[in-house]
This record gives C-alpha cells, sequence and structure tokens, in this order.
C-alpha cells in the first residue's frame, strides 16, 4: 500500500493494493479509494491512475465491488460525474499558465 502516493491521506477500509482486503470492512459513509472510484468513471481515464494502481484493479476491482455493497453504491454514483483528478490536473494547469 505505501506504493500509493495517497495512502498516508486516504483513509479507505479497503484498498485494491492491501493484501488482506477481503479480511477488511467496509461501513456506509466511509472513504472509498478515489483510483477505485475513477476506474469505474465512462468519462474519466484510467490514464489519471498510476500503472501499479491501474493493474491491481484491473484484478481485483469486481471482486471488490462484489464483496462490498456499499462500496458498489458509491462507485455507481461517483461513475455519473466528472473525474475528480482529471479536475484537480486541469485547475493545476490553469494556474500555472
Amino acid at each position: 500500500m505505501k506504493s500509493c502516493k495517497r495512502f498516508r491521506i486516504c483513509n479507505a477500509m479497503v484498498c485494491p493494493l492491501d493484501p488482506k482486503w477481503e479480511l477488511r470492512a467496509h461501513l456506509s459513509g466511509e472513504r472509498v479509494c478515489i483510483y477505485l472510484l475513477e476506474y469505474f468513471k465512462e468519462q474519466g481515464s484510467i490514464d489519471n491512475i498510476p500503472v501499479n494502481i491501474c493493474r491491481m484493479l484491473d484484478s481485483k476491482a469486481e471482486d471488490i465491488l462484489v464483496k462490498f455493497g456499499v462500496i458498489r453504491s458509491q462507485v455507481c454514483k461517483s461513475s455519473l460525474i466528472p473525474s475528480k483528478i482529471q479536475g484537480f490536473k486541469d485547475r493545476r494547469y490553469q494556474l500555472q499558465h
């Protein structure tokens, strides 16, 4: 999990990089991994997800959604809104120019 640059501030109980993610619990209202949310956005781009995390999501994302219905609900809601990561990149670019 330390290979994720957001690890220290994320606070998501279920992390795709955690080898023991299946042993974790997730309660309604808890944070969901931003990369997991981004992974399922139609308007998002996997270019916004680091390669190592994208590989893990390729193999674990569906299993996470099956195991955690609460996460699945949040992912479905999030899939309808624009990419937060891309929004951050766009704002940073505008500030620099």
